[in-house]
């Protein structure tokens, strides 16, 4: 299963003694703060100023920012899925620039759509993303 401490701190996220895949279920439905998808940019596309609005619509951003409210859970849903495949791809290439051009690039065994693309879709794409990964770890990505 992914480092759950990994996708803390991508996130911003304080981590905890009881860090673990509930917790961070628990951290989404009640929806993470804004910020978060600031370091999520930082991280995963320093130069793409508009990545964030991947993630959350531009009009929801400013009104939640504005309001000084939490994302919501799909939206904190989505941002997580984004830094599981981002730590995945640090996690098998040790470099980030080689992670971000495999998330950004098309792959055949994605139906040539990017890897970031099809993890954002939803939690079956984000399986689909670290099954390449893995194999591609592994040597057996054919």
């Amino acid at each position: 299963m992914e480092d759950v401490t990994a996708v803390e701190r991508v996130l911003g996220l304080e981590h905890s003694e009881r860090s673990s895949v509930l917790l961070m279920a628990e951290r989404i439905q009640r929806g993470f703060p804004v910020n978060t998808l600031m370091r999520l940019q930082r991280a995963v596309a320093p130069e793409d100023k508009g990545f964030v609005y991947r993630i959350v619509a531009r009009p929801t951003l400013q009104r939640r920012r504005k309001m000084r409210q939490p994302l919501n859970p799909h939206d904190s849903e989505k941002a997580y899925r984004v830094a599981r495949a981002w730590t995945a791809a640090v996690r098998v290439y040790q470099d980030d620039e080689t992670a971000r051009a495999f998330l950004e690039r098309k792959h055949p065994l994605l139906d040539d759509q990017a890897p970031m693309t099809v993890a954002m879709q939803n939690s079956a794409g984000l399986e689909a993303v670290e099954d390449l990964l893995g194999r591609l770890e592994h040597g057996s990505a054919l």
